[in-house]
């Protein structure tokens, strides 16, 4: 009997230790607006999220035969991320995607997961950091925009991903410089990077590093951290203007020309009377040091938050000009209109967006030099 009173008083704080555990690891993890933060001890934390971004486009061209309006669903982004530190000067931080599904014309479907962001962050000061890994190019404001934070579902084509790296997406492999000078409002990197993520026009890799930098000042409100959002929604007085350059060798055919890139750009976003509106414009010149190697082109937005509905609607146009008689898609204009209503912020967000790019000289391959209109639905949530 003794044996058995024993017995059970010995399960009771066995089950009393393990519900000891539970509530520890319970209350030790504190709910953010988004994503869950896990904390060990006073310097250690890691914070734990998803991302989920579903489109539905009706697309021209982009049916079977070529010639007619293509309808496609598709689970654009869904992203398992997480940051955090294991000490004040060690931080780190991982994006994985995954995607499936047909979008802009596409006559494939994609299914593919990805590490699309892993970085070490050695934050000595503000003004000091070094960081390794794979991220976003620090060249141009879009380059370093969140998509998630976007106001547009698209980027704008002229500041394309392909026009950096061959990912197609803004990122590379490789060790940045930077840092942020609150007290006068500018913020800088410096970067050099792995030269198999080659500019438009490439034949072969090549392990040649490229360099990128970028300098912004934001005499207003400052914009804190290596990235930015398309809009703060009113949180914020914004004015940042900034500036990239970006320079390596590359591959083509017999040729190893040197490829340069640089860029202007302006952001504001401040309360007028009843609402927020934003605004930006950038400036880009790709040199590919080649004969008809020069692209230049431009873009500007501006969009307009009614706060009281939360819903901003929003029109940007782009122009892009190549040197030379070179008819490979790169001469066009584009126009893009866009309607979010804002659930819960970037948080929770509907966009309805309609496009249309108009080529200077139009070929014959469909979505490739030929105009044609899209319409995207897009919707998002992050947790």
């Amino acid at each position: 009997m003794l044996s058995k009173v024993k017995s059970c008083l010995l399960g009771k704080k066995v089950m009393a230790v393990l519900l000891s555990i539970c509530l520890n690891v319970v209350f030790s993890t504190s709910f953010l607006s988004a994503g869950y933060e896990m904390k060990i001890g006073n310097e250690t934390s890691a914070k734990f999220g998803f991302k989920m971004q579903s489109w539905f486009q009706i697309a021209e061209d982009a049916s079977p035969d070529g010639e007619n309006y293509g309808t496609d669903f598709s689970i654009k982004t869904l992203r398992f991320y997480t940051n955090g530190q294991i000490s004040p000067l060690t931080k780190f931080g991982a994006n994985v995607d995954w995607s499936k599904g047909v979008w802009d014309g596409a006559t494939a479907v994609s299914n593919t997961a990805i590490l699309r962001d892993a970085n070490i962050l050695f934050d000595f000061m503000p003004e000091s950091k070094l960081m390794l890994g794979i991220y976003r190019t620090p060249f141009s404001r879009i380059a370093l925009q969140d998509s998630f934070g976007y106001i547009f579902p698209h980027s704008p084509d002229i500041a394309g991903g392909t026009y950096i790296g061959d990912t197609g997406d803004f990122r590379n492999f490789g060790l940045t410089f930077w840092g942020e000078l609150p007290g006068q409002k500018i913020k800088y990197s410096a970067g050099l990077f792995d030269g198999d993520s080659n500019p438009i026009g490439t034949t072969t890799d090549n392990d040649t590093p490229f360099y990128s930098a970028r300098i912004s000042i934001s005499p207003w409100d400052f914009e804190k951290g290596y990235t930015n959002l398309g809009s703060y929604l009113g949180k914020n007085k914004i004015l940042t203007v900034g500036a990239g350059y970006l320079s390596g060798k590359y591959k083509t055919g017999v040729l190893s020309p040197v490829y340069t890139a640089w860029t202007i750009d302006v952001f504001t976003e401040h309360s007028l009377y009843h609402g927020t509106i934003t605004g930006e414009a950038a400036y880009f010149n790709y040199d590919r040091d080649i004969a008809n190697g020069n692209t230049a082109g431009w873009y500007g937005f501006v969009g307009y938050l009614l706060s009281d509905i939360n819903i901003q609607p929003a029109v940007r146009f782009e122009k892009s000009n190549r040197d030379g008689t070179v008819t490979d898609g790169e001469d066009f204009q584009k126009w893009s209109s866009v309607i979010n209503w804002y659930l819960k912020g970037h948080d929770s967000k509907i966009q309805i967006e309609c496009a249309r790019k108009y080529y200077d000289t139009e070929g014959i391959l469909p979505r490739t030099n030929m105009d044609y209109s899209d319409i995207t639905a897009a919707f998002q949530i992050q947790f």
